[in-house]
């Protein structure tokens, strides 16, 4: 009886088995449930399971898997998003629309990809997905096929060519077409384009040297078709020169005869406070007697920019460039007759010292140069400063100035070949508060390398950490420092991985914000997000991402600075002032377009810096008051929380700058 009941006992379990297997087969289908050996995690049905299973499946190119796994998971949830909680306190990057619509690229249906990548970026804007949902949109336009006109290019100028006398100026227009606008240009700057775009508009500040300049504006589509158009701009910060032609001394003073020369137009001209013609011509003659009781004396020109230049004269030097010795000009045989002239010109830098110190990018060099008989030639660091030929010159020249010691050299010469040098040493410092110093101090840790771990992953980050520490945007605390701090914490570098290691580690490196991300690498191309987080607080400041199909070493060096310059984008350097102080808080100007919560800034005072004996401006040095954090920014100021060893004499009118 017992043996019988054993064996029918053994039968039953045996059927239990076989059942719960063939369930277990049809609840999967042909997708396998046991341990995922990449994740270590069991396949529990759930959208996270589906999706990192679809992952691996498209990279595999078996995309009808893919596809149908990328579905089930959009069944249970749809929307694409950054760090997407799975269970506990596990995130994952979550993007079933953006790969379904690069799997239904490579299978070539273009309008299914179009419309899954326009979706995912809806929900979460990704470099991954604008790189695919260009590609998809160019498919397209070559597969309907037909005629494709280029982009069309309207620049809103209010003239042209276009004056200014700003120190950045705007070229501003739009761009539109319906092949989409993939690619903009100007002055041959390419311009940061989120994905190709129908209309963009376009406010592009350039920096341009004294003197016309022809700007080109480029713009291409995603169907290769090219428009540009050129316009003149003309960068006119200087008042206008004076050139005497000729100094006759009468009983009754000295007749002063010449031009006042200037691109935009003389606007005005005045000389001992007498007001003389000037129609706005860009060249204005004029002819003014001196009495004899006239001292020292002023010429005073506006151009019609409003640039405006002073020169000053005393009676002496007029009077010694008057006496031209030429008595026998009637007698020019051969030049037998005629007196040698071997004295060289005179030139006169009045606000000058031959050592000075400055807070100025660039610096106006003003002046006169006079000669007997004609000055023909005046460069100052070779660069042509003479309008016209003169018996009498003043002048007035812009030099841009490098961080420390810049040598400037005026070079004057007359009809005779006689030279005349004047030697200025002019060093720049940098304000306080422009200091890299003083910018946001920062640490970059590893990469977290996904996927296909491949060399291109080392080359990436080598060529990040040069990117970033060659644009002096923010400090960065060497690789040997954050070596000697893991060497002495026993901490290995796979474990800086972890957010919260490397935010504790970022603290012991007196890094205020850590710098770390991870790279996704398939068979198709490589995806780079970058995280910026800071070091007190723990808070991401920003993410942002790069996507490439190519993996070669030019390739990572374009993703690095890609890269770097979104960082950057994120953390522009603005100034802006403080409007009120509330004890611990202050309200700034700086609006929500300049600035976003949770950024640093620096308070600072400015301090007039003039010549002791002029009295020209040299610029301004600053004072460090303390830093804020920013609380809260809108559309019309923003408020941060002072740090506590701030200067308790903060105010409104103070400065501040992002740090």
């Amino acid at each position: 009886m017992n043996r019988r009941l054993n064996n029918s006992f053994r039968v039953l379990m045996v059927m239990l088995v076989l059942l719960l297997s063939v369930a277990c087969a049809r609840t999967t289908g042909t997708n396998s449930d046991t341990q995922r050996p990449e994740s270590g995690a069991l396949f529990r049905h759930r959208w996270w399971n589906y999706y990192t299973r679809a992952l691996d499946e498209a990279d595999n190119r078996n995309f009808e898997a893919a596809v149908s796994d990328l579905t089930i998971a959009m069944a249970q949830r749809d929307r694409d998003q950054r760090m997407a909680r799975t269970y506990g306190m596990h995130f994952i990057d979550y993007f079933p629309h953006r790969e379904i619509g690069v799997v239904h690229y490579l299978r070539m249906d273009y309008e299914t990809a179009e419309a899954e990548l326009s979706r995912s970026i809806e929900h979460f804007p990704t470099a991954k997905a604008r790189y695919y949902l260009d590609l998809a949109r160019k498919s397209l336009i070559r597969q309907r096929g037909g005629a494709v006109e280029p982009p069309r290019l309207n620049l809103d100028l209010p003239s042209e060519p276009l004056w200014s006398r700003a120190d950045k100026i705007q070229i501003r227009g739009r761009v539109t077409d319906p092949n989409y606008v993939s690619n903009l240009r100007v002055h041959g700057q390419s311009l940061y384009l989120d994905g190709g775009q129908k209309t963009v508009d376009i406010k592009h500040d350039l920096d341009l040297p004294q003197g016309c300049h022809t700007i080109w504006v480029e713009a291409d589509n995603l169907a290769g078709q090219h428009t540009r158009r050129s316009v003149t701009v003309c960068a006119d910060r200087l008042g206008p020169a004076v050139v005497v032609e000729h100094l006759d001394t009468r009983d009754t003073g000295i007749r002063i005869t010449g031009v006042a020369l200037d691109a935009s137009g003389v606007a005005e001209l005045r000389i001992a406070g007498h007001r003389l013609p000037a129609a706005g011509a860009p060249e204005t003659a004029f002819s003014y007697l001196l009495p004899d009781s006239a001292g020292e004396i002023a010429i005073e020109c506006r151009d019609g920019l409003g640039n405006e230049t002073v020169f000053s004269l005393d009676r002496t030097r007029l009077l010694a460039a008057a006496a031209n010795p030429r008595l026998v000009a009637g007698l020019q045989l051969a030049g037998l007759f005629k007196p040698r002239d071997d004295t060289p010109p005179s030139l006169h830098i009045p606000d000058w010292q031959a050592q000075q110190t400055v807070y100025l990018e660039k610096v106006v060099i003003t002046g006169s140069v006079s000669d007997r008989d004609k000055v023909v030639s005046l460069t100052i660091n070779n660069q042509p400063v003479l309008p016209r030929p003169g018996a009498l010159l003043f002048f007035s020249h812009i030099v841009d100035l490098q961080p420390g010691d810049n040598a400037i050299t005026i070079e004057a010469e007359d009809a005779a070949g006689n030279r005349s040098l004047n030697h200025l040493n002019i060093r720049r410092n940098i304000p306080k508060a422009l200091l890299l110093e003083e910018r946001l101090r920062l640490t970059v840790f590893a990469f977290e390398q996904k996927g296909r771990v491949s060399a291109a992953g080392f080359a990436f980050q080598d060529d990040f950490i040069h990117e970033i520490v060659q644009r002096r945007r923010f400090q960065v605390v060497e690789r040997q420092r954050l070596d000697m701090i893991l060497q002495e914490q026993n901490i290995n570098r796979t474990r800086l991985i972890d957010t919260a290691t490397a935010v504790q580690m970022g603290r012991l490196a007196a890094a205020q914000a850590i710098v770390a991300g991870s790279l996704v690498e398939t068979r198709t191309g490589i995806e780079i997000i970058g995280r910026v987080i800071d070091s007190e607080t723990g808070e991401i400041l920003c993410t942002t991402d790069v996507y490439g199909e190519t993996k070669t070493l030019p390739g990572l060096k374009f993703l690095a600075r890609a890269l770097v310059l979104k960082i950057h984008r994120e953390f522009p350097l603005v100034d802006g002032m403080v409007i009120e102080n509330k004890k611990d808080i202050i309200i700034t100007d700086l609006t929500l377009d300049k600035i976003r919560a949770q950024r640093r800034i620096l308070i600072y005072a400015e301090n007039p810096v003039v010549h002791p004996g002029t009295r020209r401006p040299l610029g301004m040095d600053q004072q460090v008051l303390g830093m804020a954090r920013i609380t809260q920014a809108d559309n019309h100021l923003s408020r941060a929380r002072l740090h506590t060893d701030s200067d308790p004499a903060i105010q409104p009118r103070h400065h501040v700058i992002t740090q």
